[in-house]
């Protein structure tokens, strides 16, 4: 899907969108029905992580990788 089909669907089909941290991106859901995605927050964040920050990232979501 292209980014223009995600926001389609979420006006269509008035879906909520949250953020999962865990696999850090944006989730849609309406009913069953749920898309994964790369918004400016998640896109923002994967950036931060690559630019040699993982460690701050890591203990800021308290995770152990």
């Amino acid at each position: 899907m292209t980014f223009s089909e995600v926001m389609d669907f979420n006006n269509k089909q008035s879906a909520i969108v949250g953020f999962d941290p865990v696999i850090v991106s944006m989730c849609p859901y309406a009913g069953t029905s749920w898309i994964g995605y790369d918004g400016p927050m998640s896109i923002t964040l994967k950036i931060w992580v690559h630019s040699g920050l993982r460690t701050s990232w890591v203990l800021l979501l308290g995770c152990k990788w």
